[in-house]
């Protein structure tokens, strides 16, 4: 019961809210009640009112692992080496899409075939993949790496993608 006053009563709930960024939620509560006059002359009342949440939008993250197998080559020999790739989605809120796989020796991963140092290329085709929230995916690729003795060859993939929020 709440006196003519201005006395109010107060409460409270937790609830689970849930979208892409960029969007938002709208919840609205209604209170209803009815007034102290006795019967017939007993008025309803009733009050509603509403509450926006904004669901900020998360960027997509993206870590990569690349090793190599053999790890050292005889020079001079030209020998295959089988790198392998593995992309992980480390966002904290989303899917991730492949968007390109670029290798800085090699080239793009993703449409690279095989010949000259190219022996095979298991990544092809990877764009497009959709890793999920806390996933991975592995593809791996053979060439031939050759070179002086005690020389070293560094090479680097970087591995591109875009969340559902990126157009």
């Amino acid at each position: 019961i709440l006196n003519w006053n201005g006395d109010g009563v107060s409460c409270y709930f937790i609830a689970l809210v849930e979208g892409n960024g960029n969007e938002f939620q709208i919840d609205t509560v209604t209170v209803t009640g009815e007034d102290s006059v006795p019967p017939p002359n007993t008025h309803t009342l009733v009050g509603s009112d509403d509450a926006r949440v904004d669901i900020v939008d998360v960027l997509p993250a993206i870590s990569v692992d690349k090793t190599a197998n053999p790890t050292s080559v005889l020079e001079g020999a030209g020998e295959q080496v089988v790198f392998t790739v593995k992309i992980f989605n480390t966002s904290i809120a989303d899917p991730l899409e492949i968007t390109m796989l670029d290798d800085d020796i090699y080239g793009d991963l993703n449409t690279l075939v095989p010949g000259g140092d190219i022996i095979a290329n298991g990544c092809n085709g990877i764009v497009g993949t959709v890793i999920p929230l806390g996933g991975d995916i592995s593809c791996s690729f053979t060439a031939v790496v050759d070179g002086p003795g005690g020389s070293l060859q560094t090479d680097t993939v970087t591995a591109y993608g875009v969340d559902d929020e990126d157009p």
